[in-house]
């Protein structure tokens, strides 16, 4: 692939040689687990590193709405065509951040949490580089009203 360009998917720093071939199985295996995990990851990362994509799912966070209203509030907001948010709602719908229920001539997205719970997850290493400073705001804060 010609530098500068990329897949929808992030490319894995270990494509090409394999540096698990001389490993035993069971540590093959573990590793390949982390790859998956890595790469599941980052993919979910590419799918909401796009505003109008976290849009939809803040207006789906409330519940379920037609198709409809979707594409009016996006289109309203960001200046996009009812198909250009169909497609936003595709991409979606097909990495398992949103499902659809058909309700007779309707399409009823909602948010599904499961990858949304795969990333607090993997966030969740990394909180304690942040819970301690805003606890350390927090304690601030309600020093200066005392004060």
């Amino acid at each position: 692939m010609p530098s500068g360009q990329f897949t929808s998917r992030l490319e894995e720093p270990w494509q090409g040689s394999d540096p698990t071939a001389d490993l035993p199985a069971e540590q093959t295996t573990c590793l390949y687990k982390l790859r998956l995990k890595y790469s599941d990851t980052m993919h979910a990362f590419d799918i909401l590193g796009d505003p109008v994509r976290r849009r939809i799912l803040e207006l789906l966070a409330d519940g379920e709405l037609p198709a409809g209203a979707i594409a009016s509030a996006i289109g309203e907001e960001f200046g996009i065509s009812q198909p250009a948010v169909s497609q936003h709602l595709r991409v979606l719908r097909d990495n398992g951040f949103a499902t659809v229920t058909v309700d007779g001539n309707r399409r009823l997205y909602a948010v599904d949490s499961g990858p949304l719970q795969e990333i607090d997850a993997w966030l969740d290493q990394y909180r304690k580089f942040w819970t301690n400073r805003l606890d350390a705001l927090d304690t601030e804060i309600r020093r200066g009203r005392r004060g």
